[in-house]
């Protein structure tokens, strides 16, 4: 498949992972993958989410706002969460920059 056949992309649920953005596979056109994690799968298979669809079918309608505010409230804790990993890299990478000055000198 050619670039310029490429189709547009439907609207794309998040990655059932992390939650990451979705994006096309520049190399296939047939896979999709998240941005985040690196999950990856077919076109046809990304917005498949049986489970999910079947428990969103069997929270009442007036528990879904629940949901959703539950939901917002865990991608929160998870973004700190790796704000949180990606300081302690950075701290670390800075303790190795002034291992490596120091064993220079």
């Amino acid at each position: 498949m050619s670039r310029a056949s490429a189709k547009a992309l439907p609207e794309m649920k998040p990655c059932p992972f992390c939650g990451g953005e979705a994006a096309q596979s520049m190399v296939t056109f047939l896979d999709i993958y998240c941005v985040a994690c690196g999950a990856r799968t077919e076109l046809s298979n990304w917005n498949t989410r049986p489970l999910e669809d079947a428990l969103r079918a069997a929270v009442p309608p007036d528990l879904s706002g629940e949901v959703e505010r539950l939901r917002g409230l865990l991608v929160r804790v998870l973004d700190v969460n790796k704000s949180a990993r990606l300081t302690e890299v950075a701290n670390r990478l800075d303790l190795l920059c002034t291992d490596i000055r120091e064993a220079l000198k």
